[in-house]
């Protein structure tokens, strides 16, 4: 696959399980604690089209396995990852679009089936297919021997180029994968890309691994690129083009890395391929598939790359793969703050901070391990942490992970999407999200005269600096006068009048994420003065992360017994 970036709009859709007709929606999910129980999810569902009248290239061929199933149904469950465009991305109406939902959309009206598209973390797509949770996915897959060695796929359809994006003020020109040695370099995890650097750059030695980094989604090397901790992020073409748009990026190389995408299947669904296959023709006949290029890749469609002629065999094993472990993370149900599929955000005031819980089913055929995590993955970072599981979750368990967010000090409607990761930081399952909207707050009303005015306050409140990195000290001060009472404390401190201080002081504090500091200050005539300070916090990537300290056993009664330790410690190391 070419790798995933983010439309400029804020995506929506909680986790969709969207039913459509035409189209769909669901719902989604985010942080992490625990607690245990279940309830089914629910998708909503619309009737299914009448089957279109019956064509020589769209007729089904003989039904068995999985395609007689969803013509039983009339629903084709679809697994994509809607991060991705132009071929997938939330639309403005908060609404799955793109070449590839588009196309998935025409393909189930070709075969008179209703769409079910769920959004689920790139890395785990195939899984989900081997796990038999969704019978196609699509999002922008290239077609590679080693993905046949675990699903198959449809004909191709649609061929593309790799692009090298760097600063504008880089003079690096990208004309051979050679041209790479020795630099930093950004890609998708689990994209072609990724595997084709590690292949030819980090296997051969020209660049040294800590030097490939690898993102849940392209859009993330956007921040590497501009603070150059990176020299060069690879991706597809058609999404390089959007990435540069209105920013300081450009394209150095383009064409090294030709690719071919196709609708993945589970193997052996040879009749649900071929139907699709059937239908891609169709498309491809009446002018349908003409109009989705010029819509969403703005492009005319003399100027694709020619889809090549060499029909895709199913790759089959002379023994067959034994899987042993695929993880799987379904979403259950929003258990407070539900946004109702974003047509109906809570409400939040500027900066406050809230509590978020979700339900989530373990639906791989392996266990969730203590140190899986959900993290943020892209959209409107709320400042939340990656938050552990903390315990081992069975297949088929459920668990209820929660979560400390900050809303936007900015006024609008906010969506901000996560991802569970295993102990490799690889993504799985469905990915959710959490919404809400801060509104611009009242023209307050002006206070009516005192009788007999007070003398004038006195009131200074500023803080040096404003903007730190986690871990870094910040200093506030305070002057006052003409004043009955002052208090000093965090926002959303439910405690703040047991904090009384000086008239002048100072606090020297040490945030370790973006906070909202406060001064209430009682005025003479009784009245409160409240002054806001917000200290922004940039992570530290560097500082060192202690992420485990066990031992086995954890204690002893006997003189001489061994006990084991290990540790786990993430960022940049110089000794432990």
């Amino acid at each position: 696959m070419s790798d995933h970036i983010h439309p400029p709009t804020p995506p929506a859709s909680k986790r969709p399980s969207l039913t459509l007709g035409l189209c769909l929606i669901t719902a989604a999910a985010i942080l992490a604690t625990l607690v245990v129980n279940s309830s089914p999810s629910t998708a909503q569902t619309t009737s299914p089209p009448a089957p279109a009248a019956a064509s020589p290239a769209a007729a089904s061929p003989s039904s068995g396995g999985d395609w007689n199933r969803i013509k039983a149904t009339r629903k084709l469950v679809v697994a994509t990852s809607i991060d991705y465009p132009p071929f997938t991305f939330y639309n403005t109406e908060f609404q799955p679009d793109g070449f590839d939902i588009a196309l998935i959309q025409e393909i189930a009206k070709r075969l008179g089936l209703v769409v079910e598209i769920n959004d689920y973390a790139f890395d785990g797509l195939l899984g989900t297919l081997q796990l038999k949770q969704a019978d196609v996915a699509i999002a922008a897959l290239s077609i590679t021997p080693q993905r046949q060695k675990r699903v198959d796929f449809s004909s191709i359809y649609f061929s593309g180029n790799d692009a090298y994006v760097v600063p504008a003020s880089s003079s690096l020109r990208v004309r051979t994968i050679d041209d790479l040695y020795g630099k930093k370099i950004g890609a998708q995890n689990g994209s072609v890309y990724a595997t084709q650097l590690r292949d030819q750059l980090v296997d051969q030695g020209k660049v040294d691994k800590q030097n490939l980094l690898l993102y849940s989604q392209i859009s993330g090397a956007a921040p590497d690129l501009q603070q150059n901790r990176i020299d060069v992020a690879v991706m597809g073409l058609l999404p390089a083009q959007d990435f540069i748009q209105n920013t300081g990026f450009r394209i150095a190389g383009q064409g090294l890395n030709r690719q071919n995408f196709g609708i993945a299947v589970p193997q052996g669904s040879d009749n649900l391929r071929t139907s699709i296959n059937s239908a891609i023709n169709v498309i491809r006949a009446d002018g349908t598939f003409d109009l989705l290029v010029a819509k969403y890749l703005k492009v005319s469609p003399d100027d694709i790359q020619p889809i090549p002629e060499t029909p895709i065999t199913p790759v089959k094993p002379a023994i067959p793969a034994q899987v042993t472990c695929i993880d799987g993370a379904s979403f259950v149900a929003d258990l407070n703050y539900d946004d109702q599929n974003m047509t109906a955000p809570p409400i939040f005031g500027p900066g406050q901070r809230f509590t978020k819980t979700w339900r989530f089913r373990n639906s791989g055929n392996c266990a969730w391990k203590s140190d899986y995590a959900i993290a943020f993955s892209y959209g409107t970072n709320l400042g939340g942490l990656p938050v552990r599981v903390g315990r081992e979750v069975a297949p088929g368990e459920t668990i209820d992970l929660s979560a400390d967010v900050l809303a936007p000090f900015t006024t609008g409607t906010f969506q901000s999407f996560w991802s569970l990761v295993n102990s490799s930081g690889v993504g799985f399952g469905e990915v959710v999200w959490i919404g809400l909207q801060v509104p611009a707050p009242p023209t307050p009303l002006p206070p009516p005269p005192s009788p007999t005015a007070p003398p004038d306050a006195q009131i200074n409140f500023s803080a040096n600096p404003t903007s730190i990195t986690s871990g870094q000290p910040a200093t506030l001060i305070w002057r006052t006068a003409n004043v009955q009472a002052v208090y000093f404390y965090q926002q959303g401190d439910p405690n703040w009048a047991s904090q009384g201080v000086a008239g002048n002081d100072q606090r020297i504090v040490y945030p370790t994420q973006t906070m909202v500091y406060e001064l209430r200050t009682i005025l003479r005539d009784g009245n409160t003065d409240l002054r806001q300070i917000r200290i922004d916090v940039a992570p530290n990537a560097a500082a060192p992360v202690i992420t485990a300290l066990n031992s086995n056993p954890q204690q002893t009664s006997q003189a001489g017994q061994c006990i084991n330790f290990n540790w786990n410690v993430s960022g940049a190391v110089d000794r432990v």
